[in-house]
């Protein structure tokens, strides 16, 4: 099973809003010290479009990978407290994508995909460019993420009612030795802002949970000096 934090709206709608625009290619996500390696239309463009998964991960020099966001280009936006890349099929506008997002995440039917090896931070732009331009001559978004492997899974979601806004989605989840793990939600009191012992495990259950408990029972503290 897995969990689901969900966003406040307004902020989820926010990061919608400042979403990647396809130039004619489709989105791809590069490590930032390999982006030197992608050579748009030179040569890595018509490799992504070869993609026809809704994921999948190219080979580059130096053992470095790409991730590409295949089928067909769409509008992306990275939404960071997910791990979640989404992009949309069809919207006539930004209004209501952000609810089905919401309403989809914890519903959403995930197919597994493919792992994709970084040695840190990431960059998705357009895979008509060079990576050398991502930022520069196209837009891009950063993927804050440690080095390690990412298994890639995808889903859709496509209300009943039409003309609704249809989106697709990858989730990045951390793979590690012996397969994906689990762990209960947790961490410390943040004592520079002044956060009592009694009220950081509700902090935690919102920001790692998203449940919101009026009432804890009283909690263990462990204090280090």
């Amino acid at each position: 099973m897995r969990s689901v934090i969900l966003l406040p709206l307004l902020r989820l709608a926010t990061l919608l809003s400042s979403r990647l625009e396809a130039e004619g290619g489709p989105f791809i996500v590069v490590p930032c010290d390999a982006l030197s390696h992608w050579s748009g239309t030179e040569g890595d463009y018509d490799r992504a479009w070869e993609v026809v998964e809704l994921v999948g991960v190219l080979a580059l020099p130096g053992d470095a990978e790409a991730l590409v966001l295949g089928d067909e280009p769409l509008s992306a936006a990275y939404l960071p407290e997910h791990r979640v890349l989404v992009r949309w099929c069809y919207a006539e506008s930004e209004e209501g994508v952000a609810d089905i997002v919401l309403a989809g995440l914890p519903t959403a039917e995930w197919e597994e995909g493919p792992v994709l090896k970084t040695t840190g931070e990431l960059v998705m732009f357009d895979a008509a460019y060079f990576g050398t331009e991502a930022g520069t001559r196209t837009d891009s978004t950063v993927l804050e993420l440690g080095a390690g492997g990412y298994r890639v899974d995808s889903a859709s979601i496509e209300p009943n009612r039409l003309p609704c806004p249809r989106v697709r989605l990858a989730l990045i989840l951390r793979e590690r030795p012996g397969g994906a793990h689990y762990s209960l939600p947790g961490g410390l009191v943040e004592d520079e802002d002044g956060e009592e012992p009694a009220d950081a495990p509700r902090r935690e259950l919102l920001e790692e949970l998203g449940l919101d408990l009026a009432v804890l029972p009283a909690a263990p503290v462990l204090r280090f000096v």
